[in-house]
């Protein structure tokens, strides 16, 4: 079935999924007059799963049916039984069978379009430097630590200095750890996520900011209990 039968059948699981629906393509049969473009498998089975996961909005329904898959990876796939495909290019596939990989390209492509649509946030300007403030130093977690030592300069409170009070802060270990790996990836750019936690598993350790302990003994050495 991949003629104008297998197109229209396509068509009709689109206006399913538009409505909300979670049929999967093998189990759908009912057709629809064909539209101008059909999306592709990946962003198709990304919007059913969303609708298993809650109720899009139609404005994110519109935005993951024409959303592109950025970075290396398979183009946008055709629908196996509404495309016999050609003799050069990838295969069309049952989206069920599509690696969650392919999925969540297309879902970054999303969120990395809301983080644009956000605007550079304006600089704070450094308040006047009180030369009476208490000494400190923040470690940690840097995800709770650098929103800290952040809000602290622009109130004219930097850190460092002698006699300093050092604040050591943390949460649980999996968030933590979470923590650095996602400051990493804003930052200088890190692994994977499996390439990057395997090994810290395998020896059982904890990257070093967020070994609250080791911190702690550390800087009570250098500054005191």
């Amino acid at each position: 079935m991949a003629g104008d039968d297998g197109r229209r059948r396509a068509w009709g699981w689109v206006a399913h999924l538009r409505a909300g629906g979670t049929t999967p393509w093998a189990d759908w049969r009912a057709e629809a007059e064909r539209g101008p473009y059909l999306p592709g498998a990946q962003q198709l089975e990304l919007l059913r799963r969303l609708n298993l996961a809650g109720a899009p909005s139609a404005g994110l329904v519109d935005r993951v049916l024409t959303a592109s898959a950025p970075g290396r990876g398979t183009p946008d796939l055709e629908l196996v039984g509404a495309d016999s495909g050609s003799a050069f290019g990838p295969r069309p596939v049952d989206p069920a069978d599509l690696p969650r990989a392919e999925l969540t390209r297309v879902a970054t492509s999303l969120v990395a379009d809301d983080l644009v649509a956000q605007g550079v946030p304006e600089a704070r300007e450094s308040a006047f430097v009180r030369p009476w403030r208490t000494r400190y130093r923040v470690v940690g977690d840097p995800w709770l630590a650098d929103p800290v030592r952040d809000a602290l300069v622009a109130r004219g409170r930097p850190p460092g200095g002698r006699g300093a009070v050092v604040l050591v802060l943390g949460t649980d270990l999996a968030t933590m750890v979470a923590d650095v790996w996602t400051a990493r990836a804003f930052g200088a750019g890190v692994a994977s996520w499996r390439e990057w936690l395997d090994p810290l598993a395998r020896a059982r350790s904890v990257p070093p900011r967020v070994d609250l302990a080791r911190a702690a003994g550390a800087w009570a050495d250098r500054a005191g209990r």
